[in-house]
Order: C-alpha cells, then structure tokens, then sequence
C-alpha cells in the first residue's frame, strides 16, 4: 500500500502570518507584564502615602506634646513645683575670653 503525500511546501504567506501571530502573542504577553507592573507600583505608593500620613500624625503629635512641656503655664507649675524662683538679677559666670589653645603661646 502507498501513501500519496501532498508536496509540503510553506509559501511566504503562511511564514508572514505565523510571524505576526508569535509577535502579537508576544506583544500582549508583554502588555500583560506591564500592566501587572503598573498596578504592582500603584499599589506600593498607595501604601507608602499610607504609611507617609501615619507618621506625619505621629509627628504632629509629637510636636504637640513638646510645645506643651514649654507652655509658659507648666513651666511655671514645674518651677514652683521644685521651688525655684525668677531672678531679677542673674549673675553670671564670667569666662575669659581668649581661647585656652590660643593662650600657651
């Protein structure tokens, strides 16, 4: 028993067509990466702002309690607290004014 086979023959058609079938799978395959980058770094900087707000409250707060230890109010309640009374005349210690290096010369 024989086997008739067709001559195969691939014309330049058939190449060109299976060319831009591969490369329009690539192409989207491609777009697809990107795409799932693009929302990977979207989601990444949503979370950064998160985070970004969350220590700018706690900054915020912080400052707050700071600027309340200074209050003019509580330093006064934390002097007479310990006893301590404002001086009206301070006397202040005196230093010489040439610089301990500079007088060995």
């Amino acid at each position: 028993m024989t086997y008739i086979q067709p001559k195969k023959s691939y014309s330049l058609i058939n190449i060109l067509l299976a060319a831009a079938v591969l490369g329009v799978l690539g192409g989207a395959a491609g777009l697809i990466m990107i795409y799932n980058q693009t929302v990977a770094l979207s989601h990444g900087i949503q979370i950064s702002k998160n985070e970004l707000r969350a220590i700018e409250t706690a900054n915020a707060e912080m400052k707050g309690k700071i600027f309340s230890l200074f209050d003019p109010e509580s330093v006064t309640a934390f002097a007479s607290g310990r006893g301590l009374i404002i001086d009206k005349n301070p006397q202040y210690i005196e230093v010489s004014k040439q610089w301990v290096v500079a007088s060995y010369r």
